[in-house]
């Protein structure tokens, strides 16, 4: 009996200790394949622009360098109103970063929105990258310095083929943390390079913590494991920009409380609730696109004002 009762009690403890700890090395080990989702949805990496994703917009496929062994695929998208000359001269541009899964063509619908929107700024061009082993650009291991050197010369390109031109760094969920880490390392700091982050997170082991709220729990405390930090709080303080913060009210993945944390750490910063939002539909609401175009024509007025002065 007494043999019995002290083996039931080691499978009660050994038994939910064991599957924790399985569960835990597994979550770590595996953490870049949960936060880089180049391969989902399934033919992400395969997707091809169609005829379809040109009814309403000008949409065409660029490429650029990150280093030797190392290209980016990415689109631009403007209005059909708009000619491709006058759009890559002075024209201002929306350098979209997307979040952890998918390609630039899913995000078409967002860019229709956008450029759609009939008192919009009418001669925006968006440009957006996909990062190394998302889409068709080159696979390797994604990992923040990775993203951030693909980022990084994807930016250096677009500024050196549209020198005239005002730049939106817009970064949607873990988009928006690199644009802030971009903006931080951006040792040049150039006045006509602006922020929008749209339901950006803080940190990655802020999202930890967020998602497995009890400190009680094993998972909580794999905050401290992770590889890529992504601390988007802790760079806030060095961006000069101007920033537009948008936060979805009804964000189900990332908490409103990481935007507007983002919100009182940036310098220069305004808040706007995108009211009845989720993580991904933000877009579908009318002040989502009214508020992005006022931001960018209120900074393209300050540059036009700025001009005149010197």
């Amino acid at each position: 009996m007494a043999l019995t009762t002290t083996t039931l009690l080691t499978t009660a403890i050994a038994l939910p200790v064991s599957l924790w700890t399985f569960k835990c090395a597994m979550l770590v080990a595996f953490q870049r394949k949960i936060i880089y989702m180049g391969y989902s949805p399934m033919g992400a990496r395969s997707e091809e622009l169609s005829a379809a994703d040109q009814r309403v917009l000008d949409v065409e496929v660029i490429s650029t360098q990150v280093s030797d062994r190392v290209r980016l695929d990415g689109i631009t998208a403007r209005r059909k109103d708009i000619s491709s000359h006058a759009s890559s001269t002075h024209s201002p541009i929306l350098f979209y970063l997307q979040g952890n899964a998918g390609n630039p063509l899913s995000r078409l619908p967002v860019f229709e929105k956008l450029l759609g929107h009939r008192n919009g700024v009418k001669d925006l061009q968006v440009i957006a990258y996909a990062p190394s082993s998302y889409w068709t650009s080159t696979r390797r291991r994604p990992t923040q310095k990775n993203l951030l050197e693909d980022y990084t010369k994807a930016l250096q390109h677009t500024r050196e083929s549209h020198t005239h031109s005002p730049i939106f760094v817009y970064g949607h969920s873990l988009g928006g943390a690199i644009a802030v880490l971009l903006a931080a390392s951006d040792t040049r700091k150039p006045t006509h390079t602006h922020l929008i982050l749209e339901n950006a997170f803080a940190s990655i082991p802020a999202m930890v913590k967020a998602y497995f709220v009890s400190p009680k729990t094993p998972y909580y405390h794999l905050h401290k494991l992770a590889f890529d930090k992504w601390d988007a709080l802790d760079a806030s303080k060095h961006v000069d920009n101007e920033t537009l913060v948008l936060v979805s009210e009804n964000d189900e993945l990332v908490p409103r409380s990481h935007g507007e944390a983002l919100h009182n750490a940036l310098p220069h910063s305004r808040l706007k609730v995108i009211q009845g939002a989720l993580h991904e539909n933000a877009y579908t609401k009318q002040d989502w696109a009214k508020t992005v175009h006022a931001f960018i024509e209120e900074r393209l007025t300050e540059h036009a004002r700025e001009s005149k002065t010197h």
